[in-house]
């Protein structure tokens, strides 16, 4: 905190905070970071200077000309100032705004509705990149019609100061109520909603009314009767589980669903005290029905307590994308990148190192240049590696692997590379790194290890296949292409990888390809219907054996063959190949 003051006394000297970047996992030492951490902190450092610093004065300048007996003072090292919404007028409500050290274009900002400073991680993450954070005080008013009221003077005074038009909305437990009332009455003021344990049921908290509900607390059950006034006998005379829906915030959701706002909810599983099967379930699937798009992160075990998401970069990069704020950092698993790894012994195939595997990939890719087109080229990370290992990586016609069997007969490679995602992928398309193999038709298999290592969401994985698929049907239009994957992975069928892995295939399913673009889904190969690994998948619940193998190739095999008679062949290649005699040159068998 003191080097963020120090820089923001020198010209054009930025403080980048990296101490939040680096997991444990990503120093080799417990102090000098490994390639991972190197790869984090480059997308960290490639975010601030991607961003832009914003025009005209700096809000806090004009919150000081305006109310120049606002109380000046720090927040986790950013300038924090307290001052009154309006003099005299219900009770003066208390007002915060924590400046950035530099302001992101637009001046965006993130709106903590309650409880301001508890658990701010995501709060500390968004200030770095140059968002403000802004509260008004609302307690008591259980998102009723006087806390939207004093949220509308709130952000009419923010807008003034030169803050955006539409912030982000962060609602923890009965923040949630008033973040949600707040965007169906001004969903054009908002750009996406953050809920966490969020509160949309006053009959399961504060009433705890009936059956299965939450905690009862009965001072802020008689302030929330207060608030909401005739409306609580209504609902106490209806069905108690169907009351949220017909009156309260699970009501009139169309506005901000059809606005395009976006969702993001975080729930502990074990919360008893605003249980989320009953606020932000509930919530979830309401929001759905309406129209709108939802993201969610549900921690497994935990109750309502502690708040937030951990790590937050998940969280961080859907909210940043919601503000419009695009950069590497945001959005890793679509930006072409380089892979930072370098293995002793990349897992799933044995023997050799990751720099190895890449040259022979460099190598077969120079040979390729004077050879007929490959039939099929399979593109993917460890597990398509593992069809050939990181060398003799061409379909053997006399070979006996699974691979040379299944493609006997075709020109096929295995271009794998052990621990690629989807912006790997990415940046060896666009090098041209499969211009020489000319492809006829490209097996597709990626995205388990953006889910698995690098944690990106389902949504993030499914974008950036999406983006993969693209580039290669722009880069390479004459071939045909077959996404196979990812493969589920872990072993709890309802945990964040397998849910996320099911989340790609639910949008692959829903995305209108072109029609040289085929989509085959193979986790039925892997798991039983009850999500059950099967012997196909080896026990590190990741990588898949002989029998995976042979399970997949089958899978694909008559695929493969209707792409492959969709593909006119060159006559003179046609002529040249029908002469030829197997056998190897430059190492590709042919």
């Amino acid at each position: 905190d003191s080097l963020r003051s120090v820089a923001r006394e020198l010209d054009d000297v930025e403080f980048v905070d990296l101490r939040s970047t680096l997991r444990p996992q990503d120093v080799s030492d417990g102090v000098h970071p490994n390639a991972f951490g190197a790869e984090r902190i480059g997308y960290r450092l490639a975010g601030a200077l991607q961003m832009q610093p914003g025009n005209g004065p700096a809000p806090a300048v004009t919150l000081l000309g305006q109310r120049p007996d606002a109380k000046r003072s720090s927040f986790h090292g950013f300038q924090r100032f307290d001052f009154k919404l309006q003099a005299e007028w219900q009770g003066s409500p208390r007002c915060v705004l924590v400046a950035p050290d530099r302001i992101a274009p637009g001046a965006p900002w993130i709106w903590r509705a309650r409880f301001f400073g508890h658990q701010p991680a995501l709060d500390r993450a968004l200030l770095d990149r140059g968002f403000h954070l802004a509260y008004v005080d609302i307690a008591g008013l259980f998102g009723s019609s006087n806390a939207v009221r004093r949220m509308g003077i709130f952000q009419d005074l923010c807008e003034d100061l030169g803050l955006g038009s539409r912030p982000i909305l962060e609602g923890m437990s009965r923040g949630g109520l008033a973040i949600v009332e707040y965007a169906k009455a001004h969903p054009d003021r908002v750009s996406a909603l953050y809920g966490d344990n969020p509160v949309v049921d006053l009959l399961s908290w504060p009433g705890g009314k009936s059956g299965n509900r939450g905690k009862r607390s009965e001072p802020e059950w008689a302030q929330a009767e207060k608030e909401w006034g005739i409306l609580i006998s209504h609902w106490l005379s209806d069905d108690a589980s169907e009351w949220a829906v017909k009156h309260g915030p699970l009501a009139g959701l169309d506005g901000p669903a059809k606005a395009g706002v976006p969702m993001m909810l975080v729930m502990g599983t074990a919360d008893t005290v605003v249980p989320a099967h009953e606020n932000g379930e509930r919530l979830q699937a309401a929001y759905l029905a309406a129209g709108g798009a939802v993201q969610v992160w549900r921690k497994p075990g935990l109750g309502h307590h502690p708040h937030g998401l951990h790590p937050v970069a998940p969280l961080l990069r859907a909210l940043l994308v919601a503000a419009g704020v695009h950069s590497a950092e945001s959005e890793p698993s679509i930006t072409a990148t380089p892979s930072a790894e370098h293995r002793g012994r990349a897992a799933g195939w044995g023997g050799g190192t990751w720099p190895t595997a890449f040259a022979s990939l460099q190598e077969l890719a120079k040979a390729a240049e004077s050879e007929p087109p490959m039939d099929v080229v399979f593109l993917g990370d460890s597990i398509t590696q593992g069809l050939t290992g990181h060398s003799g990586r061409t379909a053997n016609p006399q070979g006996e692997r699974i691979f040379d069997l299944a493609q006997a007969g075709r020109r096929a490679v295995s271009l794998g590379l052990s621990g690629d995602r989807t912006e790997h992928l990415l940046h060896r398309i666009a090098e041209g790194s499969l211009d020489a193999f000319r492809p006829r038709v490209i097996v597709l298999q990626i995205g388990v290890n953006n889910i698995n290592a690098a944690r990106h969401t389902g949504e993030e994985t499914y974008r950036g296949i999406v983006r993969v698929v693209e580039a290669l049907r722009q880069r390479l239009p004459d071939a045909q292409v077959l996404i196979a994957g990812p493969f589920p992975a872990g072993t709890d069928p309802q945990g964040r990888v397998r849910r996320s892995i099911a989340h790609v295939h639910t949008r692959l399913a829903e995305h209108s390809f072109d029609a040289a673009v085929t989509y085959q889904n193979l986790a039925p190969l892997f798991v039983d219907p009850e999500g059950a690994l099967l012997p196909t998948l080896k026990r590190d619940a990741i990588h898949i054996g002989a029998a995976g193998q042979q399970a997949w190739m089958d899978a694909i095999a008559p695929t493969i063959s209707q792409a492959l008679s969709r593909v006119m062949v060159p006559k003179a290649n046609a002529e040249e190949r029908a002469l030829r005699i197997p056998r190897a040159r430059g190492g590709i068998p042919y």
